[in-house]
């Protein structure tokens, strides 16, 4: 029985090497695949990226082209917004003077008329005492 479990734990440890030895060598194969996997999709991923850059040049046109006109672009728009608001700004100063020249001119008229009733009672009193 001793000889029976000796080569039992013999088989069992050889095994276990053997496995480990396999084990060992199936996880080299697949780093070397995954290794290999990348290599190709880096050289896939520059062929999309150069393609891609491709199309963009073609349809749209040089990317630093395409940021000269955007700027360009928002510089023209803020200008054309800066006048309309100055030219606004402007139409607003007005309004408010001739609005402010109706009040006074209405003041005027307001207390010419106050000062000519307050003439007309005094008048009548001293019609009144004559």
């Amino acid at each position: 029985m001793k000889n029976f479990l000796q080569r039992l734990f013999g088989k069992a440890k050889t095994v276990a090497e053997e496995a480990k030895e396999d084990l060992k060598e199936v996880v080299e194969e697949i780093s070397e695949d995954a290794s290999e996997l990348a290599k190709k999709a880096k050289a896939k991923l520059a062929e999309v990226k150069e393609e891609v850059k491709e199309e963009f040049q073609e349809h749209i046109g040089d990317p630093s082209e395409v940021v000269e006109k955007a700027k360009k672009t928002v510089s023209e728009t803020a200008q054309k917004i800066k006048e309309a608001a100055t030219e606004e700004w402007e139409n607003v100063v007005e309004k408010a003077s001739e609005l402010k020249t109706k009040l006074e001119k209405k003041e005027e008229e307001e207390s010419a008329t106050s000062d000519l009733a307050e003439q007309k009672p005094d008048a009548q009193q001293k019609d009144e005492k004559a």
